[in-house]
């Protein structure tokens, strides 16, 4: 479906309507899309509004009409309600007046963010010994520079706290675009393609070991927005800001495309993914001159379009990527 066709059932859609247009987490700094998009919709009834979320200065004063609000971070008190809460079994604090003190002090670094807050939480909660609260604390990650990234350094710590296959598990995630919604079985087999996950003995079924790892990435909260379906099958979302931690930690390996003419130098990614647009390009016709991966590096290229599209990938192009790679 073209861009136009969904210009105009947009358009049909909410002609003579009143309504409520929620876009989270903007980050696209094109002042002629986003003029584009206000004249769609105000194709409406009177008194319709649109609410813009952000973390960019910049791109709230190109896309605002009226004054930005910033959300200030939760108080010292709520923070810390949140650490308690995924800290200690209900009451337990009580017994460890000690720890409660040391995650007062972790607690204020993390700047009122109550992801931050609930992640170091999470990965204290399985620990009652004084030492290892206090290397959370203490650890050389906060001391790096606050300006920016002081909530990426918070999570970074838990991260850093994951057992060696559960990091290379998660920072994988990071090819997959923000919001993407994961199907643990698919998951499980997709760690399972790319040789993520390996049994330490025979008796070991990777599966098995793969829902383990879902599991404990969840009660780390690493994993969020779980939904239950049926026959043992859930899906679970990351975090923007968990995402942008394994964005970072997974840059050297992987690479997104999201048009063709993105082009880069650097020959050594092991993992492609291509966002693609149905109405603009077919993936056979720009890939395999794109493509400047040495050979052998190559381990995956994967395809993403728009819902409802479908873009078909040729037995010939196939073979054109396993004789090449």
């Amino acid at each position: 479906m073209s861009m136009d066709q969904l210009q105009t059932i947009l358009r049909d859609i909410i002609r003579d309507k009143k309504y409520l247009l929620v876009l989270d987490d903007v980050w696209n700094e094109n002042y002629e899309l986003w003029y584009d998009l206000r004249n769609l919709l105000m194709e409406c009834v009177s008194g319709s509004k649109i609410i813009v979320t952000t973390r960019s200065d910049h791109i709230a004063s190109i896309m605002g009409y009226v004054s930005t609000y910033k959300l200030k971070g939760l108080s010292l008190n709520q923070c810390l309600s949140v650490f308690v809460k995924y800290a200690f079994k209900e009451g337990q604090e009580k017994q460890h007046l000690n720890l409660l003190e040391i995650g007062k002090e972790i607690v204020k670094k993390c700047r009122g963010v109550p992801l931050a807050v609930r992640a170091l939480g999470s990965l204290l909660h399985s620990s009652n010994f004084e030492q290892d609260w206090i290397n959370v604390r203490d650890t050389e990650i906060w001391k790096l520079d606050q300006k920016d990234n002081s909530i990426l350094h918070a999570l970074r710590i838990s991260y850093n706290h994951l057992s060696p296959p559960l990091k290379q598990c998660f920072a994988f995630c990071s090819i997959f675009p923000k919001d993407f919604t994961f199907y643990n079985i698919n998951l499980v087999k997709f760690w399972m393609a790319n040789g993520l996950l390996k049994a330490y003995n025979e008796n070991e079924d990777l599966k098995t070991i793969g829902m383990q790892y879902i599991k404990e990435l969840m009660l780390r909260s690493f994993f969020q927005d779980i939904q239950d379906f049926e026959n043992g099958v859930y899906s679970v979302k990351i975090h923007d800001l968990m995402h942008d931690v394994a964005t970072l930690l997974f840059q050297n390996e992987g690479l997104i495309v999201k048009g063709s003419n993105q082009i880069t130098t650097k020959t050594s990614y092991r993992h492609l993914l291509y966002h693609l647009d149905a109405s603009k390009e077919e993936a056979p016709s720009f890939l395999p001159n794109q493509i400047n991966s040495e050979r052998g590096n190559l381990r995956s290229i994967t395809f993403f379009t728009r819902v409802g599209e479908n873009i078909t990938i040729s037995q010939s192009f196939l073979e054109l990527i396993v004789s090449r790679f």
